[in-house]
């Protein structure tokens, strides 16, 4: 049986689990989708590391976490997943997830809603061409450069109206994947394996 697992490829994996949301997002005309980020325990590393993440010395960014990024439906189901070292930024991982996503959602697709850490040109202009609106907050420090690029006019409308992003946020857009981060961290979700491949199946297999 452990030679069975150790064979399984992760990205069998991660299809397992979009196909059951790309079955869930065929019964619906229209569609919006939430994006982001956590980091998942695992127990590679000494007692020493151990000892100094509980007691605050060591973040979030250390090899001791995974990150994992999902999109999902208002419904909470996962239509796109993927793991990547707890260094990587979310906006490197949005190609990975966007491409896990079928032709045919897309095409439904009205809005995508994404934090801050997303709010890059190459993902607005991404969204933009795809036909679906992006609701991304601008960063603090974005600056309009009076072009005609999604980018530009995103912030040049955020200046107008400064309570845009609130009219325009849905506060259950967000919660479907929080709501779905939480429960995984609630069941106690720690990965033993110390082999990659291993420590990230049995990351993926909790959101199964």
């Amino acid at each position: 049986m452990h030679t069975v697992w150790r064979s399984i490829n992760p990205v069998l994996v991660e299809k397992w689990i979009t196909n059951i949301g790309q079955q869930c997002s065929s019964s619906f005309p229209h569609l919006e989708v939430t994006g982001d980020s956590s980091g998942v325990k695992t127990r590679q590393g000494s007692a020493w590391r151990m000892l100094k993440w509980e007691k605050g010395s060591i973040r979030k960014t250390s090899p001791l976490f995974r990150k994992v990024h999902i999109i999902t439906l208002p419904c909470r189901a996962i239509v796109a997943i993927t793991c990547s070292p707890s260094t990587t930024h979310d906006s490197k991982c949005f190609g990975t997830l966007w491409k896990q996503l079928s032709r045919t959602l897309i095409t439904k697709l009205l809005r995508t809603h994404l934090d801050t850490a997303y709010w890059t040109e190459n993902i607005l202009g991404l969204l933009t061409q795809k036909g679906t609106h992006p609701i991304i907050p601008p960063k603090k420090n974005t600056k309009d450069h009076g072009t005609d690029s999604p980018h530009d006019k995103i912030v040049r409308v955020h200046q107008r109206y400064p309570g845009l992003y609130r009219h325009n946020h849905h506060t259950e857009r967000r919660a479907s994947v929080e709501h779905v981060f939480g429960l995984i961290k609630l069941q106690g979700c720690v990965v033993r394996d110390h082999l990659p491949s291993t420590r990230d199946n049995a990351i993926l297999c909790s959101f199964l």
